[in-house]
């Protein structure tokens, strides 16, 4: 597989990446090729930070674009996981975790910079759970 030239195409190969698009306002023809406006810095750090660590086949992320501290949000909810990545600024991330496993319910809660290697496996073993991978 080659890779895309940009982000605009990396996302794009994304089955969630319409829906999450239209909930951020990024208007359509968006290249992906330059920044965005200032003002949509955190979103493209977000937009990346997605791209890096969302395997494909997974589910859309619920949208929260209107943190009051100008942040977004993106969360998934299964009926065991919750998953919740609060992009505060560009490499200012608090991940939360919360999941249930044989009865007991646990907790993760981390804040990150660059390395979202613990977000990714999380997100791959939410696609366990909702059986799209073996």
């Amino acid at each position: 597989m080659t890779e895309p030239k940009n982000l605009a195409e990396s996302l794009s190969r994304h089955s969630w990446w319409p829906a999450v698009r239209k909930r951020l306002k990024i208007p359509e023809d968006w290249a992906g090729l330059g920044p965005l406006p200032k003002s949509f810095e955190t979103i493209h750090f977000a937009l990346g930070l997605l791209d890096q660590v969302c395997s494909i086949g997974i589910s859309a992320p619920q949208v929260v674009s209107d943190n009051c501290d100008g942040g977004v949000q993106f969360e998934w909810h299964t009926e065991l996981t919750d998953i919740e990545l609060d992009i505060i600024c560009p490499n200012e991330v608090d991940a939360w975790r919360m999941w249930t496993i044989d009865g007991g319910r646990h907790e993760n809660n981390c804040s990150l910079t660059d390395d979202f290697t613990v977000v990714a496996k999380w997100l791959q073993e939410l696609l366990k759970e909702e059986g799209s991978l073996p």
